[in-house]
């Protein structure tokens, strides 16, 4: 069937969601909404600070800018946050669409999204790449495509469909301007900017393969209310033929989305990467126009798994209620189970039936979620805490499906185990340590650990033994170190009994089954000191990072840098698997520079430490092979990992970031080769720009959240760089260098090409450096970019330029077989080809035309030697050459009459016989006039009356043409008297020589001169002329006619030629 194309394509930049937490933008596709949102939406499209909400009658738009604004907190405080959003809510609202028109999905689902949000069961909302609402009015259909630039929608209209029917009135702008020429709409917020241009409106209709152009102009009325409405105004155009109305859409985006981080990540066992975010809600508004309004910033979590390139979204679960969730943990069992750790407020946070705490105990309380390793089913989910603010800081999973949880909290009341070293609460922030059982029913061990003032736990960690290992900061003189030596065994206490003064870190140790320390100690300076990161070796002994302000920070003898730089410096450190004496402290050391740094993750990989923290120092210490060796700006990642246990040198440091800020959490891992994925949190539109993965661009508000994979190898592609030119079928030879420490023998590396440089094809993959590609002969001539991979890795080089491939010349346009023409006309014969740098030479007859070198030949003809075979020969810089068909050229000339007939006058009943001498003209024609009237059958050079009449008299003319032109040949007149009334004619006798019956030759006696003699066939053919003899060789035997001429008469003899 016919259909009629209306297209208005739109594409949406940015957008936001009703009560929903971002990275939704990270799904590029129209989310069905399966009751996870309480709106009447039936898909939504979201991209960073705009909602697009496609509804049965209307799309709804909302446009907005938010910013998070600063609260004024310690750092023991529950975090809290407050968001000033201002915006404007815009409905396309379809006049007098269909009632109830179906809306519905085109494709099949493109992903698969779970939610859990104020209740246990799962909400699953597939992600569609196109959607539609069929027949929205009589015979027309809105499609809406999803593409990586946002959204775009068309109208399709079937046979007899009337665009006027299309009217859309814009509720809630504050303004329409239409330009001059009707072809550009832009719609105005608050009078500042446009948030959406639509322009370059066009209209065509396909006609054989191209397209017509139709008039079309945007036309905008107001209805009563003074709504503005917008249609479409068409010129003539045939209603047989498909329209396609296409205005070019762009948005602008009005504000920043909202604020995100992700402060946990664990690689599992396939290598992909689980990470835990937490991601704002953002309250939806439906009401047409602007708005301008402060909030309680609310925010999910969202356990989402990436494949080990970080390029693809496995899959993203929901986890929420009504109130606010905080991210804290990820974890995996040796099940395959997934864990999400958190913090939240919601009384309505989904739990399961069976799980230790179903009610939320007051004020912020600590949550446990277990999910199938899919995120598609809840295990259990839990709430832990007491009767008020209960903050979870990190969290490990054991592989027994222990969850090892541990924080500060001020609940006097938060529930310990009977074996626990602290049941008693010792007043403002105490650490909580607490492990929750893999049925998720009970508690395995949970203890208080606090003195009289405030701590926190910053970090923990368990080793394959099942103890656990603890790390902090404590302003308490009287926190509990332990053990607490006597008087029979002095020797048996902590490295540190002693609290330093201005705030100390605390590393501690607990048995694998209980609540009971091993150790616990001080660690610090006299100044500021805390601990934030934790790591077990395989001995029970253990790496603890964090920072200090103190100059008398204890250091070991040998070490890496026994001088504090300045500000705030990283330590590192290690203890021995007691911990027990002063000599437990094994090594210790500054890092830094002369401004500010923290350590915010360290890993033991190959027996050598590494950190991940973040620095502002310009003179932080990096290596000379580091990736960057000066700042980037703002507040810049570190990676430094020492050259082994002794950590005495650096093997390796760098810089890391953009020219703003970023903030990794206490969310490193590792990969089984040593790869490092690092994630936090980011206010650097730089650093997301240089994303390949399922999100790249910044996506706005006061910060993003970040997953970044930092590995440990140097890629550089040699060749082809770009510039070099190759031919199907030939060979182009791919090399590259890789090293680093984390290559192994064997890795392959996977060989890329992109005709854009962004979307990438795989052409092959080997395991050593060089490869060849042999180039297919049917492969899609044009540039092309070259990239190798790193599979093991993810790590990527692409060439800077582009290489051309060429295929050999194709000609795709023949001249024709034949071309006629006459001299003085210009040959013109063209030929289209496609290749690579193609040449051109017209040949004639196989020979070379000079200077015939272009794809159009044009050539004057001036002689009938032009006519031939023309071919044109097409090289390119890829073998084999072609040549066209040969077109036979035919040349003609105009004929002329070289001689015209002469008057005659002649007796009745005699034989008469008028003559033209003809030259030129291939296919021309003649025809005798006679009083300026064509004689029938007078087509020859001769006319011939075998018998004439007085009537025959009159005046004779010869007309020869052909397409070249025509001749008329002088007239002649022809006059015919009674017998007696000529005078007698000279005298006449014919000899036939050498005899009548073997005659060569005929002669004529006559008493005058003759003027000319011709023998005529019986059909008034000259056959032979001349003045006294002709020449009867070749002439068959027969009855001719002789006509002798003299000046005033002719006499015709009949003759008979016997042979």
């Amino acid at each position: 069937m016919r259909r009629y194309c209306l297209a208005v394509g739109l594409t949406l930049s940015v957008l936001s969601i009703p009560t929903l937490a971002l990275p939704l933008r990270w799904v590029q596709g129209f989310v069905e909404n399966s009751g996870q949102w309480n709106v009447p939406y039936r898909f939504v499209y979201a991209a960073p600070g705009l909602t697009l909400g496609v509804l049965p009658n209307a799309m709804v738009l909302d446009a907005f800018e938010q910013q998070r604004l600063p609260v004024e907190q310690d750092r023991y405080a529950v975090p809290l946050s407050v968001v000033h959003r201002r915006g404007q809510v815009v409905w396309m609202e379809f006049l007098g669409a269909s009632p109830a028109p179906a809306v519905e999905a085109l494709t099949d689902a493109v992903q698969q999204l779970t939610f859990f949000r104020a209740t246990p069961s799962a909400r699953v909302a597939r992600v569609f790449s196109q959607v539609q609402i069929r027949d929205l009015y009589p015979g027309i259909t809105l499609l809406l495509h999803a593409t990586s630039e946002g959204p775009r929608y068309d109208f399709w209209l079937e046979p007899n469909a009337n665009p006027q029917q299309l009217r859309i009135a814009l509720r809630g702008a504050s303004s329409l301007t239409l330009s001059p020429d009707g072809r550009e709409l832009r719609l105005w917020w608050a009078a500042e900017r446009p948030i959406v241009l639509h322009s370059q409106l066009q209209a065509y209709q396909p006609v054989g393969g191209h397209l017509r152009p139709v008039p079309v102009r945007f036309a905008v009325q107001k209805l009563s209310d003074g709504t503005p409405t917008v249609h479409f105004e068409l010129g003539a155009y045939d209603p047989t033929l498909p329209l396609v109305i296409d205005p070019l859409i762009f948005i602008t985006c009005i504000g920043s989305g909202a604020d995100e981080l992700a402060p946990a990540v664990q690689v599992l066992r396939d290598g992909s990467v689980l990470t835990l975010l937490q991601v704002e809600e953002l309250p939806f508004r439906m009401t047409p126009g602007a708005y301008d309004t402060t909030y309680n910033g609310l925010t999910d979590v969202v356990l989402a798994r990436f494949d080990p390139t970080l390029r693809r979204l496995l899959f993203a679960t929901y986890l929420g209620g009504s109130g606010t969730e905080l991210a804290v943990g990820v974890g995996v069992d040796a099940e395959g189970n997934l864990y999400a750790i958190g913090n939240t407020n919601s009384p309505d946070f989904p739990t399961t039936v069976g799980a230790f705490r179903q009610q939320l105990n007051g004020g912020m309380d600590v949550f446990v979620t277990k999910l199938s390793p899919t995120g598609a089913a809840l295990r259990f989910s839990t709430y832990i805490g007491g009767n008020n603010d209960d903050i979870a800081t990190t969290a490990v999973v054991r592989s027994d499906g222990i969850t090892v949880i541990a924080g500060r909290t001020r609940s006097a009341n938060y529930p310990t185990t009977s074996a626990a070293h602290q049941r008693t609460y010792a007043g403002n922030w105490d650490v909580f340590m607490t492990g929750l059982s893999n049925t998720g029913a009970s508690l395995s061990f949970s203890t208080f650990l606090g003195g009289s003032d405030n701590e926190s736990a910053w970090a923990v960690a368990v080793d394959p033994e099942g103890y656990t290992y603890l790390c902090g900061e404590t302003a308490s003189s009287n926190f509990p170190n332990f053990p607490v030596p006597s008087s029979m065994n002095p020797g048996n206490r902590p490295y540190d009994r002693d609290y330093n003064g201005g705030g100390d870190a605390f590393v501690a140790k607990f048995a694998p089954t209980s609540a009971s320390l091993r150790y616990c100690t001080f660690l610090g300076g006299s100044a500021q000191d805390y601990a934030t990161a934790i790591v077990p070796r395989d001995n029970g002994e253990v790496w603890v990072a964090g920072v200090t302000r103190s100059t008398n920070f204890p250091i070991t003898g040998l070490t890496y840098n026994n001088r504090h730089s300045g500000g705030q410096d990283v330590f590192v450190a290690r203890f021995s698997s007691s911990g027990l004496g002063t000599s437990a402290l094994l090594y210790s050391t500054f890092l830094g520079g002369s401004a500010d740094e923290e350590a915010r993750a360290i890993l033991e990989l190959r027996n050598r430490p590494v950190l991940v923290g973040w620095t502002r120092s310009a003179n932080f210490p990096v290596t000379s092979d580091a990736h960057n060796r000066t700042p980037l700006g703002g507040q810049d990642l570190f990676i430094t990992s020492f050259a082994d246990i002794t950590a005495t040198q650096l093997e390796y440091s760098t810089f890391a970031g953009s020219l703003r800020d970023e903030l990794p959490l206490a969310a490193v891992a590792a990969d089984a080769r040593g790869n490092l994925f690092i994630a936090g949190q980011t206010n650097s539109p730089n650093l997301c720009a240089l994303s390949e993965g399922v999100q790249s661009g910044y996506g706005g508000g006061n910060s993003d959240a970040f997953l970044a994979k930092y590995v440990f190898v140097k890629l550089q592609l040699i060749a082809p760089r770009g510039g070099e030119r190759f031919c199907a079928g030939s060979q182009i030879p791919f090399s590259w260098q890789a090293e680093g420490i984390t290559l192994a023998p064997g890795d392959t590396s996977r060989i890329e090409l992109s005709s854009d440089g962004a979307q990438w094809s795989p052409i092959g993959s080997t395991t050593a450096t060089v490869y060849t590609w042999t180039v297919p002969a049917n492969w899609v001539a044009g540039r092309y970019w070259a990239r190798v991979v790193h599979i093991a890795s993810g790590l990527s080089d692409a060439a800077d330029s582009a290489f051309t491939i060429a295929l050999p010349p194709t000609i795709t346009v023949q001249p024709p077989d034949s071309v006629s023409l006459c001299v003085g006309d210009t040959l013109v014969l063209s030929v289209s080809a496609a290749g690579d740098s193609l040449s051109y030479q017209w040949l004639k007859d196989g020979t070379p035309l000079p200077g015939a070198i272009a794809p159009q030949l044009r050539l004057p003809i001036t002689s009938l030697a032009q006519a031939g075979r023309y071919s044109v020969r097409v090289r390119g810089i890829c073998a084999p050459e072609q040549t066209s068909r040969a077109t036979q050229v035919l040349v003609e000339e105009r004929p002329r009459i070289l001689q015209s007939p002469s008057a005659t006058t002649a007796s009745a009943g005699t034989a008469v016989c008028l003559t033209v001498s003809v030259s030129g003209g291939r296919t021309r024609q003649l025809q005798w006039l006679k009083d300026g009237v064509p004689i029938p059958g007078a087509r020859d050079t001769s006319y011939c009356i075998p018998n004439v009449t007085l009537a025959d008299s009159g005046e004779y003319r010869c007309v020869v043409w052909n397409r070249c032109g025509s001749d008329t040949s002088a007239p002649a007149r022809l006059s015919v008297v009674s017998v007696g009334e000529l005078p007698s004619p000279p005298s006449v006798r014919i000899h036939l020589l050498p005899a009548p019956d073997h005659p060569q030759l005929l002669r004529v006696e006559s008493s005058a001169l003759p003027a000319r003699t011709v023998l005529y066939s019986l059909l008034g053919q000259p056959l032979r002329s001349g003045r006294t003899e002709l020449a009867l060789e070749g002439i068959a035997a027969g009855v001719y006619v002789l006509v002798v001429e003299f000046p005033q008469q002719r006499v015709s003899f009949p003759i008979l030629l016997l042979r």
